[in-house]
C-alpha cells in the first residue's frame, strides 16, 4: 500500500480531492544545516495584511 492510500485510509475526504487534482503533495529532501533546513521548512508567507 502506497503513502496516499495508507492517509486515504484515514480521512475520507482525501480520495475525492486527489481525484479533482485539489490535493497533491510535494517531496523535498533536506540538505544543509539543521537552522537552515528548519528556517526553509518552516517559513511561511505574511498572510493578508501582514
Amino acid at each position: 500500500m502506497g503513502y496516499t492510500a495508507a492517509v486515504m485510509a484515514h480521512c475520507p475526504y482525501l480520495a475525492p480531492s486527489v481525484a479533482r487534482e485539489l490535493t497533491g503533495w510535494t517531496v523535498y529532501e533536506a540538505a544543509g544545516e539543521v537552522p537552515d533546513v528548519k528556517a526553509e521548512t518552516f517559513w511561511a508567507r505574511p498572510g493578508p495584511g501582514g
